[in-house]
């Protein structure tokens, strides 16, 4: 009989310890130096957001789900200028 409140106080610091690991390391995202967000609007349309400065850039993204590498290479999306930074 005391073994379930021992797996229950057993799983209970594994999860504890876990939690505490993972607050301690920041995401792949974070540590990365470019800081770049991608976010869609329509099928054709998207933005880039500079999450550093807060620039904005809007971007006509090509029309077509093709993975091919020289498709990919010769059909990149056409992008304005970053918008001012956000201070």
């Amino acid at each position: 009989m005391k073994t379930w409140p021992t797996a229950l106080f057993a799983s209970a610091i594994v999860i504890a310890l876990a939690i505490v690991f993972a607050s301690l390391s920041p995401a792949i995202s974070q540590q990365r130096g470019a800081g770049f967000m991608m976010a869609s609007g329509t099928a054709g349309t998207g933005w880039r957001i500079n999450t550093v400065t807060g620039g904005v850039s809007y971007c006509l993204i090509r029309n077509a789900n093709s993975s091919d590498p020289d498709y990919v290479a010769s059909n990149v999306p056409i992008c304005s200028a970053f918008s001012a930074a956000v201070e």
